[in-house]
C-alpha cells in the first residue's frame, strides 16, 4: 500500500511552500493597492478642495510603496480629477489667461522629460523630495505675484519641469492665482491640470516612461480619486479650507523630509 507524504515529511513541506509564498505575495500586493489607493483618494479630496494637492500628497508615498507609481500612474489620476473638477466648475473658466500658462508648459514639459532621462531611481528620490519641498515652500509663501502673461507663462514651465518629471506641478500656478477667488482657482487650475496632464502623458511615452504596466496599475486608484472628488463636493463649505490646507502641507513636508533623505540611507 503506497501512502502520501506525511504533514511532517519535507516532501509536503516543499510542496506547500510555494503556495504559501502565492498567498503571501498576493497579500502583500493587495496591501500595497489598498494604501495608495486610499493616499490617492486622500490627494483627491485635498486637490478637489483647495485646487491643487493630489500629487504633492501621493507622489511621495506612492514612491516608496514602488517607484513605477511616479510620474505616469498619478498623472492618469490627476488628469480623471481634473476632468470631473473642470466639468464642476466650467463657467469660471478663463482660457484667454490660462494661454498662456499652457504656452509656457511646453517648453517645461520637454525639460522635465529629458531630466527623466538623465538622473536614475536614486536620484530620482532626492528630486521628488526637493520637488515637494520646494511645492510647500511655494504654497506657504506670502510673497504675491500678478496674474499677468508673463507670471503665468513662467507658472507653466515651472508647472510642466516639475509636473513631468515628478507629477507634482500644481503649485508654481496655484502661487500666481492664490488671490483670485476660490472658484477661480479651482476652475482653472483645473482646466490647466488638464492640458498639462496630457502633455506630460505624451512625453512620458516618448521617452518609454508611460506604457501597459502603468495603465494597469493606475486602473485600482481611478474608483479612489473619483471618491475623493465626491466627498469634496458635499464636504466643501463645510471644511475650513485653511485648516486643512495647513495639514495637507504639514504632512507634505514630513514626506519630503522622508524622501530626500532616503537618497542618502
Amino acid at each position: 500500500m503506497v501512502v502520501g507524504p506525511s504533514l511532517c515529511t519535507p516532501a509536503f513541506n516543499s510542496s506547500l511552500q510555494p503556495t504559501a509564498q502565492a498567498v503571501l505575495t498576493s497579500s502583500f500586493l493587495l496591501m500595497e493597492i489598498a494604501i495608495a489607493a486610499f493616499v490617492i483618494f486622500v490627494g483627491s479630496f485635498i486637490q478637489s478642495s483647495i485646487g491643487f494637492g493630489l500629487a504633492i500628497v501621493a507622489a511621495p508615498v506612492l514612491f516608496f510603496i514602488d517607484p513605477l507609481y511616479v510620474p505616469a500612474p498619478i498623472t492618469i489620476s490627476a488628469l480623471t480629477l481634473s476632468v470631473a473638477n473642470s466639468y464642476s466648475h466650467w463657467r469660471s473658466i478663463s482660457f484667454h489667461g490660462l494661454r498662456f500658462a499652457i504656452a509656457g508648459r511646453i517648453p517645461g514639459t520637454i525639460s522635465g522629460g529629458f531630466l527623466l532621462l538623465w538622473i536614475n531611481q536614486q536620484a530620482l528620490a532626492l528630486w521628488l523630495g526637493i520637488s515637494v519641498l520646494v511645492a510647500v515652500g511655494l504654497s506657504m509663501s506670502t510673497i504675491v505675484f500678478k496674474a499677468n502673461g508673463k507670471s503665468l507663462f513662467c507658472a507653466g514651465f515651472l508647472s510642466g519641469f516639475m509636473g513631468t518629471s515628478s507629477s507634482i506641478g500644481g503649485p508654481p500656478m496655484a502661487l500666481v492665482l492664490q488671490h483670485q477667488e476660490n472658484d477661480f482657482i479651482r476652475a482653472n487650475l483645473a482646466a490647466f491640470f488638464v492640458v498639462s496632464c496630457l502633455m506630460s502623458l505624451v512625453m512620458l511615452t516618448s521617452i518609454g516612461r508611460f506604457g501597459m504596466e502603468h495603465i494597469m496599475i493606475s486602473l485600482p486608484l481611478m474608483p479612489a480619486t473619483l471618491a475623493g472628488y465626491w466627498l469634496a463636493m458635499r464636504t466643501m463649505h463645510k471644511i475650513s479650507h485653511q485648516n486643512l490646507r495647513r495639514f495637507s502641507l504639514g504632512l507634505c513636508a514630513i514626506a519630503g523630509v522622508a524622501a530626500t533623505a532616503s537618497y542618502w540611507f
